[in-house]
């Protein structure tokens, strides 16, 4: 998931339901509500509230139950988030590099002129303990930063680390 940018949350799903054996919660989110007579009111912000989603487990596949580790960094974004998510909430393995970006996608785009625009995200999102992750990212279970020294290298000590951790567990 190191440089995974997103795409469709259903693929995170399809993908992560290969790797649990029973039911995992996926977490709440949340996306504002705009009425505008009420914000001329002054009346609270309003949400959109889902906290009843849950992933199962595929059912007419096997499911993989040995040792994992997913790769992180901050170039992994929106669904690969969700992702990533699900994995912590379902303490399948360890999660290893660096924090997400911290922005789970569904982006308003908005078209500044001059060929420039801006995404701004419409939705936060919490693991299934309540820690939210938009504007945090998922923090990782093992934190590991590539180094210029490891990149002059050639060394991929993310993967390194990782392959160490799934030996530690056989």
């Amino acid at each position: 998931m190191r440089d995974n940018g997103g795409g469709n949350s259903a693929y995170a799903d399809y993908l992560m339901s290969h790797f649990v054996d029973s039911v995992i919660p996926k977490g709440e989110w949340r996306s504002r509500k705009y009425i505008a007579a009420h914000a001329s009111w002054s009346m609270p912000q309003e949400w959109h509230v889902v906290n009843d989603e849950k992933l199962y487990p595929i059912s007419d596949k096997n499911i993989y139950d040995g040792p994992i580790c997913v790769l992180i960094s901050e170039r992994t974004f929106s669904s690969a988030e969700n992702f990533c998510a699900l994995f912590k909430n379902a303490k399948r393995g360890k999660i290893i590099g660096v924090a997400t970006g911290g922005s789970t996608g569904n982006p308003i785009i908005i078209d500044l002129g001059y060929d420039v625009r801006c995404a701004i995200c419409t939705k936060e999102d919490f693991l299934s303990d309540g820690t939210p992750f938009v504007g945090i990212g998922i923090l990782p279970d093992v934190e590991v930063k590539e180094t210029i020294e490891s990149f002059l290298a050639e060394k991929d000590i993310v993967l390194e680390r990782a392959i160490e951790e799934v030996r530690r567990t056989f």
